[in-house]
């Protein structure tokens, strides 16, 4: 029956990343994750425990539409990371299979936490694998996870060992020559796999440069804070909950300043206590954490003066109900002229989460605020990161991913000037069946 890809969500969109793999008629899922645009739209609010049908999560494409699979014949669910366009739909779908869902420690630790939150009761064992550990999902495929580095811990490459050759799926990834949690991309291990089909994240492939090390926005931030007199005034930091080595330098630098560190907002608790779990990060022991949004007003109404604090918050993305947005809306802090907000962040590049971030800062600069942005590197490989892992691993087959379509097409061009004949640069779209 041979070998089979089935694209479920990702394809020509930045999210609701699912593909599935057909292997003599079983299938393998890997990723599970939101449309964080759709999602949010449809939730406004990740403090309220949301119990939407999976029917509506669909129609509203939230979430991968599954129903393009035949579930009984799944065997395995495979998550490469903890970020929730990749594994944030699992507390909603994974019940649908009659199989387990495999990650590394920290993915299943995240992926834990998302099911708790959600009141989910989930039939799935939920199994940690090791890096380079090769396990069995079937008599006739293994799977094996292989480190790569990421904007979060236990980033794996989701290696299938098949009677075809490998399958590779790279989604995401970037080449850090000295991260700052962890260790670099295994390209000698991805190089050995030498796989008949790579699956790629090409979020930012029309991009001809090389992403730079997450040691760069560490550099970013200490000359933004540490470079300049701000006694006296309140100093907000945002970025993203799951990017637990920027937490840990945020962290390091409000000591610095001598500020106390103040995280606030839930899903930022909830990755600095999956970080603990797996011994990744002790910070959630280290410095006072806000859990929930009921609780801000609470613990904001006492502190004595802010100015002795640090407050790294979640609502980097503009969401209107998240923790910078109520802080600025209800005066949760007393912000004066001149204090600062610290953007650690881009904004992902969907048209209404940019909407949202420029209507934020519009907010902020009107009450004369001082804003520092993209204090940020990315943890997304870009174009020549793409040439490398092309270098390396010599697929037969290549398939962009996780892209809209300018980006899918700008590594379709790549992978053509690599060698990769043009007939096995496979562009396909969700739904969009295709036999090698």
């Amino acid at each position: 029956m041979g070998l089979s890809l089935i694209p479920v969500g990702g394809y020509g969109e930045v999210g609701r990343n699912c593909t599935a793999i057909e292997v003599d008629g079983e299938l393998f899922v890997l990723d599970l994750g939101l449309h964080l645009d759709n999602y949010v739209r449809l939730s406004d609010d990740d403090d309220v425990v949301h119990r939407f049908s999976k029917k509506l999560l669909i129609e509203e494409q939230a979430v991968p539409d599954i129903d393009v699979l035949d579930k009984d014949r799944v065997k395995a669910v495979l998550i490469s990371h903890a970020h929730l366009d990749h594994v944030g739909a699992v507390p909603y779908l994974a019940n649908a299979f009659p199989c387990d869902v495999h990650g590394t420690p920290f993915t299943m630790a995240v992926a834990q936490r998302l099911v708790q939150d959600k009141r989910a009761e989930l039939r799935n064992k939920l199994v940690a694998h090791e890096y380079r550990e090769i396990f069995p999902l079937s008599e006739r495929v293994k799977a094996e996870f292989v480190e790569v580095t990421h904007s979060t811990p236990h980033t794996a490459a989701i290696a299938l060992h098949t009677p075809y050759g490998v399958v590779l799926y790279l989604n995401d990834f970037k080449l850090d020559e000295s991260p700052a949690l962890g260790n670099r991309t295994d390209l000698d291990r991805l190089r050995s796999l030498r796989p008949e089909v790579l699956i790629i994240d090409t979020l930012y492939a029309d991009l001809d440069e090389h992403t730079p090390s997450e040691r760069r926005a560490k550099l970013l931030l200490e000359n933004a804070l540490l470079s300049r007199d701000l006694t006296g005034r309140n100093v907000l930091v945002t970025t993203f909950s799951s990017h637990v080595a920027r937490l840990c330098e945020i962290a390091a630098i409000g000591r610095r300043m001598g500020r106390k560190v103040m995280f606030v907002g839930r899903s930022m608790a909830k990755y600095l206590e999956a970080a603990k779990e797996v011994g990744v990060s002790s910070l959630i022991d280290e410095h006072e954490v806000v859990r929930y949004g009921s609780k801000v007003r609470k613990a904001l109404s006492k502190v004595s003066c802010f100015q002795d604090y640090l407050f790294v918050v979640t609502g980097g993305m503009g969401e209107p109900k998240a923790v910078l947005s109520r802080i600025v809306d209800e005066g949760l802090v007393p912000f004066r002229r001149n204090d600062v907000v610290v953007f650690s962040n881009r904004v992902i590049p969907t048209p209404a989460i940019v909407e949202s971030r420029e209507r934020l800062e519009r907010q902020l600069a009107d009450r004369g605020y001082e804003l520092l942005r993209d204090l940020h590197v990315s943890g997304h490989g870009a174009g020549r990161d793409h040439q490398a892992v092309l270098d390396a691993v010599k697929p037969a087959y290549v398939v962009p991913v996780h892209g809209e379509d300018s980006q899918r097409e700008a590594f379709r061009r790549r992978a053509l000037r690599s060698g990769v004949l043009d007939a096995r640069v496979l562009v396909l779209r969700n739904g969009e069946r295709r036999d090698l």
